[in-house]
């Protein structure tokens, strides 16, 4: 995704958000913290937008930003695959971030889909 699509991707949640508030104006967005289960799943709000994936604490989570009001019905999967590993052709479009430590000794690729 471009950084053009993932600039107007962020301001159609805002927007999205902030108008649908239980039929009232106002902001109703927040950055939520998310820790996959054993299986790489996330349960999100329909309205949500997926800030950064990082380690935290040597654990992958999820920040995005929600409307805490809509329920979860968006599961996402969150894996890693090890430099070298094999990629399925599908799996590419599901690519988000790489990840280095020890100072680039150990490097993961994220995918989100």
């Amino acid at each position: 995704m471009n950084q053009a699509a993932i600039v107007l991707s962020f301001l159609i949640v805002l927007y999205i958000a902030w108008t649908t508030h239980n039929g009232r104006t106002g902001w109703n967005v927040k950055i939520y913290k998310f820790v996959p289960d054993d299986f790489g799943r996330i349960h999100l709000p329909g309205l949500h937008y997926i800030l950064d994936v990082q380690r935290q604490n040597g654990v992958i989570t999820v920040w995005a930003i929600v409307d805490p009001t809509q329920p979860s019905e968006s599961v996402r999967i969150v894996y890693t695959k090890l430099t070298g590993n094999e990629v399925e052709p599908e799996e590419r479009h599901y690519y988000y971030k790489t990840l280095q430590h020890d100072d680039g000794s150990y490097v993961e690729h994220i995918f989100v889909r």
